[in-house]
């Protein structure tokens, strides 16, 4: 083939990380000469206003503001996705990331000679829903299961956020031919540059809070550090699922219990000065890739996929375990040395023009997808 390749960015999702790489891989593909691109989203989402300053999207124009209203436009959606997809005629569909709905139209691809990839961000699918309880909580999560299962079979291509996330895939029968593994690219952001810390010290916790995320590790940490440190403070912002808040402010800790909307997110950013990572288990994180585009050092237990995205003493600290003073120590590191902690600052930056920037992910994604492409035609 010798024209450019044809690319669709599909996302459905009303809002979260997985929408916003949808972003901003849109938006590095809009400055690349070599391939043409487009997007498919839902009008309404969180992002909207920016995915049209890209110039590239199709919005669907339906009610996003609850799941179930989504639900019941699916018939109609697929239909008018199968049109644009007969209009576009994309040589590679992708994925920003997995959604329970993809499986409803991700079947068009095969039968129309569509490449199908996709950014896992979630080897192992979340089991349970803190939301639902009882006999709807299970016979939706094994619904939702059954429907990712699906759509993971349908990928001709597996995008991991880290090798703990791919040797997971692995390990659940998905052959290394099929994955592709990059560490998660940093989130844009326009927060100003930080070299030192305020008085007192700002700690940030930031995202959905669930036991997994390690609220117990924290509190203990905090209340080391309130006794280690002169003066400190720790802040939790999102929606407690699972997590008693009481218990949170017991402990002296500031809790905004609320789903965060996107447009205040800089505003954290600005006012912490470092982020939180005490998680018992994580693939990867979104509020790490925030973090480091903003900036700002994080600190993170060594779980998962999280010691490839923090560098230790390069854009943060790992704890050496999951022990509470081990995390304690580590956040202590950054306060009391002005050189590491400025030193970390700068490394933040610097990974976010570098490896870790999404044009320099969107030209290996291109460079992999369409060698492939070429050699199946």
């Amino acid at each position: 083939m010798n024209r450019l390749p044809r690319i669709l960015i599909w996302s459905w999702k009303r809002q979260g990380g997985g929408l916003r790489c949808g972003l901003e891989l849109a938006r590095a593909l809009a400055n690349r000469t070599d391939c043409e691109t487009r997007v498919c989203t839902l009008a309404g989402n969180a992002y909207s206003e920016e995915f049209r300053k890209t110039g590239l999207v199709d919005e669907f124009p339906v009610d996003c503001a609850q799941p179930w209203k989504v639900a019941l436009a699916m018939l109609g959606l697929r239909s008018r996705f199968a049109s644009l997809l007969d209009s576009y005629k994309p040589d590679i569909v992708i994925s920003p990331m997995e959604c329970v709905w993809n499986t409803f139209a991700s079947g068009l691809f095969a039968q129309r000679g569509i490449a199908y990839a996709g950014i896992v961000h979630e080897p192992r699918l979340r089991k349970g829903n803190e939301m639902i309880k009882g006999i709807a909580g299970r016979l939706a999560s094994s619904l939702s299961e059954r429907l990712y299962e699906c759509d993971l079979a349908r990928l001709e291509l597996c995008i991991t956020l880290s090798h703990h996330s791919a040797a997971i895939l692995t390990e659940s029968g998905i052959p290394k031919e099929r994955i592709m593994v990059h560490t998660h690219p940093v989130f844009r952001s326009d927060v100003p540059p930080k070299n030192s810390v305020n008085n007192p010290v700002r700690l940030l916790f930031f995202g959905r809070i669930v036991p997994s995320k390690g609220l117990g590790l924290l509190t203990e940490s905090y209340a080391t550090l309130r006794r280690l440190l002169p003066a400190v403070t720790l802040r939790i912002c999102g929606r407690c699922n699972g997590v008693d808040p009481v218990m949170l402010e017991q402990a002296g800790i500031q809790v905004d219990n609320r789903f965060v909307p996107e447009d205040e997110v800089p505003a954290l950013m600005r006012w912490a000065d470092i982020i939180l990572l005490p998680y018992t288990n994580a693939s990867q994180s979104g509020v790490a890739a925030m973090a480091t585009g903003a900036g700002l050092p994080s600190v993170a237990t060594p779980a998962g996929g999280l010691p490839e995205q923090i560098a230790d003493g390069v854009n943060g600290r790992v704890a050496s375990g999951f022990m509470a003073a081990e995390f304690a120590d580590a956040v202590k590191s950054l306060v009391e040395d002005p050189a590491l902690y400025a030193r970390t600052c700068a490394g933040a930056r610097k990974a976010a023009q570098g490896d870790l920037s999404w044009d320099h992910f969107a030209g290996e994604l291109i460079g992999r997808l369409w060698t492939e492409r070429q050699k199946s035609c």
